[in-house]
């Protein structure tokens, strides 16, 4: 019975990930807006705060405090969300962890890095899977694979960029490009 609760909850999550992909894709979440970065990513550092503190992860923000960019801020939640949490999930058990949070503006744009020092993936190899739904680069972590998939069709949604390197056992760096206008 337990089981088939956890699969029922486990279904129940991805049908409303789905529905949220769908809604995005069609475009029905929200309007454009000016969005104060740190705001955004002091509510979602707030919230993911137990799992921080769980496995004793440093955070460094180098955020600047007038960082604005031009989104949909559920999406730029989202987007901050899962790159935090995926670097939350893929820490190093033998590390000390740390998760780096930076910001570029210039007139146009603004580059929003996310790096860790966690396991890592080999990029390269995986360029081909890296932002598909359902697609795990780890199997002994548990996961649905969608957290990079959604990070790419919502910044796609608000016309910017996503990049990610990495290396096995290097962690990762996560490049988020914004527009300003």
């Amino acid at each position: 019975i337990n089981k088939i609760h956890e699969s029922t909850k486990d279904l129940d999550e991805i049908i409303q990930d789905m529905s949220f992909i769908l809604q995005i894709k069609k475009g029905l979440q929200g309007t454009f807006s000016k969005i104060v970065v740190l705001s955004v990513l002091h509510k979602v550092l707030h919230s993911l705060r137990e799992e921080i503190q769980a496995k004793q992860i440093t955070i460094i923000n180098k955020c600047g405090e007038s960082v604005f960019i031009n989104g949909i801020e559920p999406y730029v939640y989202s987007v901050f969300y899962n790159a935090i949490s995926n670097s939350i999930k893929y820490t190093h058990a033998r590390k000390q962890s740390k998760i780096t949070i930076e910001s570029s503006d210039s007139s146009e744009i603004v580059k929003m890095v996310f790096s860790d020092n966690g396991i890592g993936f080999d990029s390269h190899h995986n360029r081909e899977k890296l932002f598909k739904p359902f697609s795990r680069l780890n199997s002994k972590i548990e996961g649905k694979g969608l957290g990079l998939y959604l990070i790419k069709i919502e910044m796609e949604s608000m016309h910017g960029n996503v990049d990610i390197q990495s290396e096995a056992g290097m962690g990762k760096i996560l490049t988020l490009t914004f527009n300003k206008h």
